[in-house]
C-alpha cells in the first residue's frame, strides 16, 4: 500500500489479507480471542464457534460436505505411452496444487481443455493436408478428455470431494473411483445436485463437452 502511495487503514489491511490467512487466524488455536473480540453479542459461543462458522460451506447455510476418494486400482498416468503427456500431466497437477480453491483451478483446466482441442486440430489438419488419413477432430478430443483428466487429477492425489467445481472434473476422469466419488457428492445433498444442474447451466462449453462426449463415444462418462 506505501509502495502504490496509499494510506495504510483498518479496511485495506483486511482486504489485502487472504482467505487462508483468515482461515488459519480463525481456528480452534485462537478461538477464545475471536469470541471475545467478534463473536460476543454477535453468536452465541456455546451454539456456533468461530471453528464451526469458518468450516461451513460459502452459504454459511450447512456444514461442509465431503466425499472420500477411493484409492486407485489402476494408473492412467503410467500407462500413456507419450512421454510429453506426463510432462504435461506433471506440470498441469503442480499448477493445480498451487491454487488454493477450485474455483481458479476450474478456470485453469476449461482453458487447458480448450487449448488440447486447438492443439488436436491443428495436428489433424496438418496430417490431412499432408494425405494422411485422420479421425475427425472433436471426437478425437472427446476420446482423449477423460484419460487427460484422469491423469491430471491422478497425480494431483486428492483425498475428497467437497465442491461443485471439484466434482465437475472428477466424473469426467477415466478413473471409475474419481466418478463414482464425485457422483456420490452430487447426490449426498440435494443442494449439491442443484449447485451441479446450475453449473451446467452457466457454462455451456463444459455442458457441450458432455453432451457430445456422451453422443459419440460410448466410453465417455456420463453425469
Amino acid at each position: 500500500m506505501r509502495e502504490e502511495g496509499k494510506s495504510i487503514t483498518f479496511g485495506r489491511v483486511v482486504v489485502a489479507l487472504t482467505f487462508g490467512f483468515w482461515k488459519a487466524m480463525l481456528n480452534k488455536q485462537h478461538e477464545n480471542l475471536w469470541q471475545t473480540v467478534y463473536m460476543d453479542g454477535c453468536v452465541s459461543a456455546d451454539t456456533w464457534t468461530t471453528h464451526s462458522y469458518f468450516s461451513a460451506d460459502i452459504d454459511f447455510g450447512t456444514k461442509k460436505m465431503a466425499t472420500p476418494i477411493p484409492p486407485l486400482k489402476k494408473s492412467v498416468y503410467s500407462d500413456v505411452s507419450d512421454d510429453s503427456y506426463r510432462s504435461t500431466f506433471d506440470e498441469l497437477s503442480a499448477r493445480l496444487a498451487a491454487e488454493n480453491n477450485w474455483f481458479a483451478r476450474k478456470k485453469l483446466l476449461l482453458n487447458t481443455l480448450k487449448a488440447l482441442e486447438i492443439v488436436i486440430q491443428h495436428e489433424n489438419l496438418t496430417a490431412r493436408k499432408a494425405g494422411e488419413k485422420v479421425e475427425d477432430s472433436r471426437a478425437e478430443f472427446l476420446k482423449v478428455v477423460p484419460y487427460f483428466i484422469g491423469g491430471v487429477l491422478e497425480k494431483l492425489a486428492e483425498p475428497e470431494i467437497s465442491s461443485v467445481e471439484q466434482a465437475i472434473f472428477y466424473v469426467l476422469s477415466a478413473h471409475p473411483e474419481h466418478q463414482e466419488a464425485a457422483e456420490r457428492w452430487v447426490e449426498a445433498d440435494p443442494k449439491h445436485m442443484k449447485a451441479f444442474r446450475k453449473f451446467l447451466k452457466s457454462n455451456r462449453y463444459y455442458k457441450n463437452l458432455m453432451d457430445d462426449g456422451a453422443k459419440t463415444y460410448s466410453g465417455f462418462p456420463v453425469a
